[in-house]
């Protein structure tokens, strides 16, 4: 199973998955991180995504910040740069300011490394690596973080 995770305890017979293993992108989250995003949505009972998406737009407005522009297609190059080859920092604020300063940098993000080729594909990556047992639940077995 890739990125489809879920609690199936109640949706299968005991044992059905037992044994399977699951993946999905990312590193394992904070408390905090999920905090931020309960905070936006309290109903919300699955995180997949939400770090790629959140590393996606910091991305983009660390690129805008480098550009010294909001004009996309003036920023688009930028994005590749501020994900690798610089100083490595992991929240805006602080890849802002190294910016500011005129730093190049490496943006760390929430979703694990987030480097990015010549032609804006992953080049580094992480996903997560489950185990289902006899209830249906999956946990976690490791993370792993790796070139692509």
């Amino acid at each position: 199973m890739d990125g489809n995770t879920a609690d199936y305890s109640k949706d299968f017979e005991k044992g059905t998955l037992k044994g399977v293993k699951a993946t999905y992108p990312g590193a394992e989250l904070t408390s905090d991180f999920k905090d931020r995003m309960l905070k936006t949505n309290p109903k919300l009972s699955d995180f997949t995504y939400g770090p790629e998406s959140y590393d996606a737009t910091v991305l983009t407005a660390l690129a805008a910040i480098q550009a010294k522009t909001d004009d996309p297609s003036s920023f688009a190059p930028d994005i590749i740069k501020v994900s690798k080859d610089g100083t490595e920092c992991s929240s805006f604020k602080e890849c802002a300011d190294l910016l500011k300063k005129g730093e190049d940098i490496d943006y760390q993000g929430v979703s694990g490394p987030c480097d990015l080729g010549d032609t804006g594909s992953p080049t580094k990556a992480t996903i997560g690596i489950f185990q289902y047992g006899a209830d249906n639940k999956y946990t976690n077995l490791k993370y792993v973080t790796g070139v692509i």
